[in-house]
């Protein structure tokens, strides 16, 4: 498994990239993607699209005057169908970043999820207690500092998305299915669904933070397949912009 942060530009210093970047992108997405009323907005959308299409451009798997193929599944999740050989992937995007997973083992699967800590931690906490268990709900009673809730919060959140990405189910799945144990550190140590533990079904994850421009970002992975390294790896806009800007 790898995982990707792909750090985002305030703006873009020629307004011409943009368009290059929409250009590998099918009519249809690229008409939805200018739809977006805020230029942020759309350029995060077209990124995250691309980053598999960069993925494949970076390790040569994919020429540079070919388009790669997708599909879904059928839960309408994102696969890959050309070129070979089959790899899993997804994507979150937040702020400042990209967040993009992927699992290339053939029978591997892949969730992530990033998210800005919130400032008024309280609200989303509250906007959520429906989504969360009796468990999640009494580790966060009490008295916690406001930084830790944040991690804690955004810990829990960010993996029950990653979960529900991986399988494809998305949010109407019930998120308060999944429960999550995490320490005091906002490491999960177990997480259930529907009272078993998954990781008895081969799923791995781990949970992390970025300090950036903006704030403190708490991200998740959710997968099954190959072991990761722990690395995540840090991609500058130039880099990710270098393999896509480039004439066949």
């Amino acid at each position: 498994m790898q995982l990707f942060m792909i750090h985002l530009p305030t703006q873009l210093s020629d307004p011409k990239t943009f368009d290059t970047l929409l250009s590998h992108l099918d009519p249809p997405a690229q008409d939805r993607i200018r739809r977006y009323r805020l230029p942020a907005d759309a350029l995060r959308s077209a990124v995250g699209r691309l980053a598999p299409v960069w993925y494949l451009r970076t390790h040569e798997l994919l020429p540079l005057t070919t388009a790669p193929q997708f599909g879904t599944t059928p839960k309408g999740k994102p696969v890959l169908l050309s070129p070979p050989p089959p790899i899993a992937f997804n994507t979150s995007h937040d702020g400042a970043y990209v967040l993009f997973g992927v699992e290339p083992a053939v029978s591997g699967t892949i969730g992530v999820d990033i998210m800005q800590y919130p400032e008024d931690v309280a609200e989303v906490e509250e906007g959520i207690a429906d989504q969360l268990t009796r468990g999640e709900k009494a580790a966060l009673a009490g008295s916690i500092d406001t930084t830790k809730r944040r991690r804690l919060v955004t810990g829990l959140w960010t993996l029950k998305e990653a979960y529900v990405k991986a399988t494809g189910d998305g949010i109407g799945f019930g998120l308060d299915r999944i429960d999550v144990e995490l320490d005091g550190d906002g490491q999960a140590q177990v997480v259930r669904v529907d009272g078993r533990d998954i990781a008895a079904d081969g799923w791995r994850w781990a949970l992390g933070s970025e300090v950036g421009p903006s704030g403190t970002y708490g991200w998740s992975v959710c997968w099954r397949g190959d072991e990761w390294s722990g690395q995540l790896q840090h991609v500058e806009w130039s880099d990710f912009t270098q393999f896509l800007t480039q004439s066949p």
